[in-house]
């Protein structure tokens, strides 16, 4: 079972070479702030991710909030690590305590907000453009379409579009 421990504790146990941090948040987010030192191993990627590189470490995992690492306990048990802990607050509650972070003055929106932007904005655009246009209520329905295969199959065109565009490049 993975135990929550606090920030301070997490800090002490990586100093001392007991533990290694690893951030399950996805690249946007870490680009955007992280522990330096952390591992990153997006939650998304980690179910097709082989066993850790270092079974005889003990791993410490964390997010944003703690809510995904929380929820994620039965996934990040299986990763081989010999004993496994949960920062308690995510990389928030590590900030709270005062423990340092890199961040990046100039950080995009994460990309699945984006898409839940975009697709909001299309649908409604779309909707309101019925009242005039009845046809458009399809434009809609294709927007929900697209999120739903996003959904089903884990690729999502709206995010790789979005991906291309200049706020989103490093």
């Amino acid at each position: 079972m993975i135990e929550m421990i606090t920030p301070l504790q997490a800090q002490e146990m990586v100093q001392g070479g007991q533990a290694i941090l690893v951030d399950i948040r996805e690249e946007e987010e870490y680009r955007q702030v992280h522990i330096a030192g952390s591992y990153l191993k997006p939650l998304s990627l980690l179910i097709d991710m082989p066993p850790a590189e270092n079974p005889g470490a003990t791993a410490i995992f964390f997010c944003h909030s703690g809510g995904r690492t929380g929820a994620n306990r039965p996934l990040l048990e299986k990763q081989g690590y010999v004993k496994s802990y949960i920062i308690e607050g995510g990389i928030m509650g590590w900030q709270k305590a005062g423990l340092p972070v890199r961040e990046t003055k100039q950080a995009a929106i994460p990309i699945m907000r984006q898409v839940q932007i975009a697709a909001g904005s299309l649908m409604l655009l779309f909707i309101i453009l019925s009242l005039w246009l009845p046809a458009a209520l399809w434009l809609a329905a294709l927007v929900g379409m697209g999120l739903i295969v996003a959904g089903i199959s884990g690729f999502c065109g709206l995010a790789k579009l979005l991906q291309l565009m200049p706020w989103n490049r490093a």
